[in-house]
């Protein structure tokens, strides 16, 4: 018997190993960089996730040569990157002249049934959001690109043959709307839904329902409808079933991932909310998923994730850094900044300076 339970003993461990193995030809599969040589990995520090100043970041390890990545983020010439560690897959940022682009001509398999996540760049770029033309700018130079999710806070973007996570706050698109109201948030706590019309009247041809908590980008607002693009598609819902939002600057929220009982490593979903106190669920989102966290209320955490604005328990949320503290004087300040920047807008439109 004891020779028994050691044979099945020996040969669990060889399925788990096994198993292991399948998990990181599976990762690696779905990559399109690797590291081109051994290179130093950096963990950024006090600079924020736009900061090109090599100052802002600090050695932690080394990423062996020909470790496949995906890229999260960009940072001047530093790059974001999510790596296996052996048994799962962890984050750090590498200069970006170490990584080489084995692209989507790689003889590597891809595996059946994987998931597409934010930092899965196999994926091929989304075409959804198309008939938006959306520019980013990162404060030197703008540029035409394809979104791929949109965030109140933060947002996915193909350029360049990458899949970025950038700023919302630093896309624009051609809008009739205030800073304020470029961004919403479609609102039905009572039935979930809403009617996206051609006209604005309740007669109008009904082109698609709107389903809550999805992110939507406003054209024009109206006295009782406003033209809104919901996932690519352009129309025009009352004004009562969206919530209206002006796009964070970056250093007002934090990101983080998903996770279940501390970890990332594993295949459980967790449900996401439209409100703290409704039990109506926007969807249920795998573990890993990359979230931007706007604000703390209780126990649920504001979150943008996968085109969804809602609530996730805190138990469910790794965050990458603390949540920025609210401070009714910065919002003051704000608030004037802002005013005067629609003056000097206005001032220009109008040619006094």
């Amino acid at each position: 018997m004891k020779r028994l339970l050691m044979l099945l003993t020996t040969f669990c461990l060889l399925l788990m190993t096994t198993a292991l193995a399948e998990t990181e030809a599976e990762w690696n599969a779905k990559c399109e960089w690797k590291t081109g040589t051994g290179t130093t990995l950096y963990a950024m520090t006090q600079g924020t996730a736009t900061s090109s100043d090599l100052s802002d970041f600090v050695p932690v390890g080394t990423l062996p040569a020909n470790t496949y990545v995906g890229i999260l983020e960009r940072s001047g010439n530093m790059r974001n990157v999510r790596y296996w560690n052996g048994s799962g897959t962890s984050s750090g940022w590498v200069d970006s002249a170490a990584l080489v682009w084995v692209g989507s001509n790689s003889s590597k398999p891809k595996p059946s049934g994987s998931r597409a996540t934010a930092s899965d760049l196999s994926r091929k770029p989304d075409d959804t959001w198309n008939s938006l033309t959306v520019t980013y700018s990162d404060g030197d130079e703008a540029q035409t690109v394809s979104l791929q999710t949109l965030g109140v806070a933060m947002s996915e973007i193909y350029m360049d043959g990458e899949f970025l996570r950038v700023p919302t706050a630093s896309l624009s698109w051609e809008t009739e709307a205030e800073d304020d109201q470029r961004i919403a948030v479609i609102y039905a706590p009572s039935t979930g839904k809403c009617t996206m019309r051609e006209e604005a009247s309740k007669k109008g041809k009904i082109i698609m329902t709107c389903k809550a908590g999805r992110v939507v980008t406003v054209l024009r607002v109206g006295d009782v409808y406003t033209r809104i693009v919901y996932d690519g598609v352009e129309g025009l819902v009352l004004n009562s079933c969206l919530k209206f939002y002006e796009t964070p600057d970056e250093d007002a929220f934090t990101t983080g991932l998903l996770s279940a009982k501390g970890t990332t490593n594993t295949t459980a979903t967790v449900s996401v909310y439209q409100l703290t106190k409704s039990r109506r669920r926007l969807d249920k989102i795998r573990v890993g998923a990359y979230l931007a966290v706007m604000d703390k209320v209780g126990e649920w955490y504001e979150v943008d994730v996968n085109g969804w604005h809602g609530f996730v328990k805190d138990a469910n949320v790794t965050l990458d850094a603390p949540l920025p503290v609210y401070s009714p004087a910065n919002e003051r300040t704000e608030s004037l900044n802002r005013k005067s920047r629609r003056f000097s807008d206005f001032c220009r439109r109008s040619g006094s300076f």
